[in-house]
């Protein structure tokens, strides 16, 4: 996610005032014009070194024969490894992330932020993050699984339906929102919330949907209601909802959630969920790991296995809202990270309960990293700073940067997690097509 969002209050001005707006929510550069947008179709060609052309990723083409039987996916969006390294040293140490092979470190430039020739090219977005290691393939900043000339670039959850997997994305952020959808959806921005959602409802289909994301699809000007109900989701709103779940009767399950955590500083970043820190028991949203299990308990019926990609999108909240509220975001960072690896090792213990990892691949990573964020191997709400920013005139924005994420894999293809240097890798590793030399 790479946006400025409107407070929750803003939001709800903007459903009474006019119930056909529909809050700006894409990213914070102003939207392109139509040939703005067909210039920068013509640039989205895919980096050879890291990708192939756009054909290798048609369905008649990847192999699917290498795919782990269960493939399970983490990621911090805006992550970089000094956010993971407070965290670890928070919860005492060491993380159950450490128990996988890694890190390897894995460059996350889309297209854009390599573009020669512009002033200060932006760093990459999470719709261009999610589609390289999604499909392999380098686009532009904004764009979602689609080629330059329009036509869907397969995705690894795509691939994991053909054969016959089950499949589920959870996130923490808007279930549409850009790095979800990228596996998910095939649209030339990450702003066309409507598109997408009907694309992951109609098309895509995974078996279990879950994060945030009610607000957008229950406003009536965008006639997504029927959509819902045409595609026979099981819809749930709350914890006892989720918990009452009952996979074997309703196997295709949409969990829209929301928070009641306000942001304190005017005109910073509106979570999407409940961020860890400030968690109470009468929050009214589910945690990553509530959402994990959940999944694993549908996805984990499947004789053919299952595919899961797993979100934690508070981490880059806090990464964009960290310059404006460092004190506090220097406490919310380590227990973001650490509810995260929580998530993980639910994910660890349950392949060595129900399965191993011979046949399941599990792998931890970020999109990019948000914030510049650096600590000074204390803790506490001075320890830290965020280097990376704008400066609006009215509130320091982090900003995301070009600094290499870290990637943890356990499962097949893991022991030649040394190769991974892009998200180019990550997808082969995906996939099954990384081998070590």
């Amino acid at each position: 996610m790479s946006r400025r969002s409107l407070s929750p209050w803003c939001l709800v001005l903007c459903l009474i005032a006019a119930p056909s707006c529909t809050p700006e929510l894409s990213p914070r550069r102003p939207k392109r014009d139509a040939g703005e947008r067909d210039a920068a179709s013509r640039d989205a060609m895919p980096d050879a070194a890291d990708s192939g052309d756009a054909s290798d990723a048609a369905p008649d083409v990847l192999e699917t024969r290498h795919l782990a039987r269960n493939i399970i996916v983490f990621m911090g969006d805006g992550m970089g490894p000094e956010q993971l390294e407070t965290g670890r040293l928070a919860s005492g140490g060491r993380f159950r992330i450490d128990s996988l092979a890694g890190p390897a470190l894995a460059i996350t430039d889309s297209l854009t932020s390599l573009r020669v020739g512009g002033i200060d090219p932006p760093p990459t977005d999470s719709a261009a993050a999610g589609t390289w290691i999604a499909t392999g393939v380098r686009v532009e900043n904004d764009v979602l699984s689609q080629a330059p000339d329009g036509s869907p670039l397969t995705t690894v959850l795509e691939l994991c339906k053909r054969v016959g997997k089950a499949t589920g994305l959870i996130t923490t952020s808007n279930f549409f929102d850009a790095s979800p959808a990228a596996f998910a959806a095939h649209q030339l921005s990450r702003g066309f919330y409507a598109e997408i959602v009907r694309d992951m409802l109609t098309l895509t289909q995974p078996d279990v949907i879950m994060g945030n994301g009610a607000w957008f699809v229950d406003l009536p000007s965008n006639e997504l209601t029927p959509v819902v109900e045409d595609a026979d989701y099981h819809v749930v709103r709350s914890i006892p909802e989720l918990t009452d779940w009952k996979p074997h009767h309703e196997p295709r399950l949409l969990g829209m959630f929301t928070t009641d955590f306000l942001p304190v500083a005017t005109g910073s970043e509106f979570f999407t969920m409940t961020p860890a820190l400030e968690r109470t028991e009468h929050s009214p949203d589910p945690t990553l790991a509530m959402m994990t299990q959940r999944a694993l308990d549908r996805l984990s019926q499947d004789p053919d296995g299952f595919f899961l990609f797993a979100e934690d999108e508070i981490t880059d909240e806090i990464g964009h809202r960290g310059p404006a509220e460092v004190a506090w975001a220097n406490r919310a960072l380590p227990a973001e990270t650490m509810a995260i690896d929580e998530a993980v090792g639910l994910a660890i213990d349950w392949v060595e309960a129900h399965s191993s990892f011979e046949e399941t691949l599990i792998v931890v990573l970020a999109d990019h990293e948000t914030g510049g964020y650096h600590f000074d191997r204390a803790l506490g709400s001075s320890s830290g700073d965020f280097t990376a920013y704008v400066d609006d005139g009215t509130l320091r924005v982090g900003s995301h940067t070009r600094r290499p994420i870290e990637v943890y894999a356990r499962g097949p293809g893991s022991q030649a997690i040394e190769q991974v240097v892009s998200h180019g890798d990550t997808h082969r590793l995906l996939i099954g097509q990384l081998t070590a030399p």
